[in-house]
């Protein structure tokens, strides 16, 4: 298979648009490695640093990044991986869709085979995971700014104005914006009531 190269030399990401129509949004000083090819059975890159992923939905053919010995696949999906050369950590934060993420693979391992259920990680929208490579292990958490669900069908967002609301409400309408299970550490918190306006807030903040 005919592989291209490209290397970020700039201060600035640059915009790779891929036979498939995906596009790799690569970050200075990173370099990425594809095909050309669109006849294989999957569409396959290698990268060394960081990039932003927006890939084109083809069931059919699965869509790889490998890193170091880190392996991500999803079908259609938007989803930054950071890998710089010799890193200590290999992260994956998830934007759109689901990512199934294999440590200690490569191109060798056929993970385009592989089900979810044999994954390391499978996450979603908001979420990461860490592989700490030496370690052989990884983290999962949330990503540092989680983003409101960018759904194609959806009510119109609530204004997160609230008049002695019911905390489970709050936290039913939070869920329900960034797709990330709210959880309330004391149970007493459930009888308590919210007034306020924190439509403007990032979701740490409200």
């Amino acid at each position: 298979t005919e592989l291209a190269e490209h290397t970020n030399n700039t201060d600035k990401a640059e915009s790779i648009q891929l036979s498939d129509g995906s596009i790799v949004h690569l970050q200075p000083q990173s370099s990425i490695r594809y095909s050309r090819s669109l006849n294989s059975a999957k569409r396959e890159t290698w990268l060394t640093g960081k990039a932003f992923f927006e890939v084109q939905r083809n069931p059919a053919r699965p869509f790889l990044v490998y890193s170091g010995n880190v392996s991500t696949r999803v079908l259609g999906t938007s989803f930054w991986v950071t890998a710089p050369t010799n890193a200590q950590t290999v992260e994956v934060d998830v934007r759109t869709g689901k990512v199934a993420v294999f440590k200690n693979a490569s191109q060798s391992n056929n993970v385009d085979k592989k089900t979810n259920d044999e994954a390391d990680a499978v996450i979603t929208p908001n979420q990461k995971v860490t592989i700490f490579v030496e370690q052989n292990r990884l983290a999962r958490g949330l990503v540092d700014e989680p983003k409101p669900l960018t759904l194609p069908v959806r009510a119109k967002p609530s204004s997160f104005t609230f008049d002695a609301s019911p905390l489970p409400e709050v936290l039913r309408q939070l869920e329900q914006l960034y797709g990330i299970e709210m959880v309330v550490g004391n149970k007493d918190l459930t009888n308590c009531r919210f007034t306020g306006n924190i439509s403007q807030q990032p979701l740490y903040s409200k």
